[in-house]
């Protein structure tokens, strides 16, 4: 830990009602140093010190020179000028410094106060168990950030540059001048530094303004207070307890200005932070597609490559190999995720999607089951916490990562494509008799088949979300098309005709690298 230098006449601040300099009180230099050990405090430091020094060697020497050198006296007067404006300056950043920290430890103690944990130590320390100790590198001025958030209200992408794109629709049918589901009840964030994203994705239970309040609420209370801890993340294991601590955020914003507890809505969360690793890290192995049944891989890239051929979207991807990442700055991601929100990473070295949430719908009760949420859920206004959880991937720059919502993989699913159990290699007649676990995985080798088909070739965020948008919108134009034409009927249950599911449908696509800010 680093603290101030001990010289008391070395520490100033900008007094912000006298506009004059002040001492910088021992307490508060204490303060700075221990609660936030990562701020870049002495690099401020030091410029004053130096700064002050030549000011005192200038003074110095205009004392002893003579009045008659006129042209040398001006000359060093103007540079003490100079420096005294870079002293001001230098003042005003250790200023808006000690600002920061000063918000920032009032917001913590708001928020240890009264956002328990969710869950109990035990389960946090069993979450946080597999994170390994990686370094990641500090992040580099975390007041100069770019806030993506969105829907906006005509339902347009939102961006930064080619590198970041979310984008949020509704494949609702219209019906006269209404549209069945309004309002949306997706809501995406991204905080984007220049090393760093944190991210959120949320998805409002059922219809209506409650649900999308939760969903607005639930993303902004996770991305501000995971923000705010940036500077404490150190290691990849320091993203669990910040992580689940965010979730505890985001469930207590959800209803904090709530008289009665049970007319808020709920909402599912995925959250992530993107961060660098530091040095050292150049070895670490990127995440991989987990091992697969090879029938059941073969039958789920057979089924994706005849659903590919239905929409008309291009030949199979190049073979590529993963040793072309060899020399690539390594990042981790980090993600807590409740409810059935998904994150896949399209690696670009093999053009392969991997889903890293692949699990989060094995148990859940029947296809209107989320399998949790937070906001208030139980009796006691608590969250279901079914299936949390907390994962970390590695990757490296130039691949993309993809958060959606059920609105999206719902339309990837084969289930609701029309497809059988045994057109993906299982025994059974229909989805019901298959064993969950077992399902799932062919679910998921067929997301990720289709989606690493539909991705062939894209190079920006825009672009990716564009393809996946457009994907949800064909695979449920008969669907929409059922119910505005025959409006008041009820769907018919026949996924090989009616295709895909209607919802509300989010993409937040974030690709990894440096970032324009």
């Amino acid at each position: 830990m680093s603290a101030f230098p001990d010289s008391r006449h070395n520490n100033y601040l900008l007094s912000p009602d006298t506009s004059r300099c002040k001492p910088l009180l021992p307490e508060q230099r204490w303060s700075i140093s221990v609660t936030c050990p990562n701020f870049r405090h002495e690099l401020i430091m030091q410029d004053l010190c130096e700064l002050q020094s030549q000011e005192r060697t200038l003074a110095s020497e205009l004392l002893q020179l003579p009045p008659a050198v006129r042209r040398t006296r001006a000359d060093l007067q103007e540079r003490e000028r100079e420096i005294e404006t870079q002293l001001e300056e230098r003042r005003r950043d250790l200023l808006k410094l000690f600002k920061r920290l000063v918000e920032k430890k009032t917001v913590h103690s708001h928020v240890h106060r009264h956002c328990p944990h969710l869950v109990p130590r035990e389960r946090r320390l069993e979450l946080c168990r597999e994170l390994p100790n990686y370094p990641v590198r500090s992040v580099v001025h975390p007041d100069e950030r770019v806030i993506l958030a969105g829907p906006p209200p005509d339902e347009s992408p939102v961006s930064l540059g080619a590198q970041v794109t979310g984008h949020t629709v509704s494949t609702y049918p219209r019906v006269g001048e209404e549209r069945y589901g309004d309002p949306v009840a997706d809501f995406f964030s991204a905080h984007l530094f220049r090393e760093a994203a944190v991210l959120a994705l949320a998805d409002g239970c059922n219809w209506g303004e409650g649900p999308r309040r939760a969903a607005a609420r639930a993303a902004e209370g996770f991305s501000s207070y995971v923000y705010e801890r940036l500077d404490e993340i150190e290691k990849v294991s320091d993203l669990g307890p910040v992580l689940l601590r965010g979730l505890a955020v985001a469930h207590h914003n959800v209803s904090v200005d709530s008289t009665e507890v049970f007319h808020v809505g709920t909402t599912t969360l995925l959250g992530a932070v993107l961060l660098p690793l530091g040095d050292g890290c150049e070895s670490v192995s990127v995440t991989e597609q987990r091992p697969a049944q090879g029938t059941l891989a073969a039958a789920a890239e057979q089924v994706a490559a005849e659903r590919e051929a239905e929409l008309d979207a291009g030949g199979s991807p190049q073979a590529r190999s993963r040793s072309g990442v060899q020399g690539l700055p390594r990042w981790a991601i980090g993600l807590v995720s409740v409810g059935d929100a998904k994150a896949f990473l399209w690696q670009r070295a093999t053009g392969k999607v991997v889903d890293f949430t692949c699990d989060n719908r094995t148990y859940s009760l029947s296809a209107k089951d989320c399998g949790g949420r937070i906001g208030p859920s139980n009796e006691e206004g608590g969250p279901d916490l079914r299936n949390l959880t907390l994962m970390h991937r590695t990757c490296v720059q130039g691949d993309i990562l993809l958060m959606v919502s059920d609105g999206v993989h719902d339309n990837l699913d084969p289930q609701l494509l029309g497809f059988l159990p045994k057109h993906l290699g299982l025994s059974g007649s229909d989805w019901s008799t298959v064993e969950p676990v077992l399902g799932e995985q062919a679910k998921d080798l067929y997301r990720t088949a289709i989606l690493s088909k539909l991705l062939v070739g894209v190079t920006s965020a825009a672009q990716v979300a564009d393809i996946v948008i457009r994907h949800c919108m064909e695979t449920t134009a008969k669907s929409r098309e059922f119910m505005e034409r025959y409006p008041g009927r009820t769907l018919p249950d026949d996924y090989k005709t009616f295709q895909g599911k209607l919802d509300h449908t989010t993409v937040l696509v974030t690709t990894v690298g440096e970032f324009d800010v």
